[in-house]
């Protein structure tokens, strides 16, 4: 069952989209993408490239938005064109 929240809850929308919408590590993230890196590079390229939402809590730590990765997974993530890569290679 899905929580709603309500305005006597005290919850803050964040700007994410769901305000209960979860922040995860870039592991997590490795694991809902079904990469097997072992480091933080594949999550930080999708959020470099806009494909999922990434939230700086300062220079170290990074977490990421879980419906953001969900809707990546389920094909419904922003497409990048090949041209707006190329200036990063």
């Amino acid at each position: 069952m899905k929580k709603t929240a309500s305005k006597s809850s005290g919850i803050r929308q964040t700007g994410l989209g769901d305000p209960l919408d979860r922040l995860i590590d870039f592991r997590q993230v490795n694991s809902l993408t079904g990469s097997k890196c072992k480091t933080s590079h594949n999550a930080r390229t999708l959020a470099e490239r806009g494909q999922i939402k990434a939230v700086r809590f300062n220079e170290r730590t990074i977490r990421y938005s879980e419906q953001s990765v969900t809707d990546l997974v389920a094909g419904r993530a922003p497409v990048v064109a090949t041209n707006q890569l190329e200036g990063r290679l």
